[in-house]
């Protein structure tokens, strides 16, 4: 996920393995819905049944003047299904 500020807006992008939305060299705009900061919110789940290895590497790079925090609710307590790789910028992550 890649967030930035660009001539007073704030954009977005964000890829997979297999392709970036909303495509190479494309953002898309966004605004904030709070006042001085970014928030991204990831609804996960608890593994069922055990061998369920499913989960997600989540880069984040913040180009902006705010901070980003991402909520991250659902997690299973014991092998948490997400995992921030790399972070750049004014991150936080929390769990609800």
């Amino acid at each position: 996920l890649k967030v930035r500020k660009s001539g007073g807006k704030y954009e977005y992008q964000y890829a997979t393995s297999l392709q970036t939305y909303p495509g190479d060299n494309e953002w898309n705009e966004f605004t904030p819905m709070e006042k001085g900061k970014l928030v991204l919110e990831v609804l996960s789940t608890e593994r069922l049944p055990q061998n369920d290895q499913a989960g997600t590497l989540l880069s984040i790079n913040n180009d902006t003047d705010l901070s980003l925090t991402v909520y991250v609710s659902h997690e299973d307590p014991e092998r948490p299904r997400l995992k921030v790789n790399k972070a750049s910028g004014k991150i936080t992550v929390k769990e609800i």
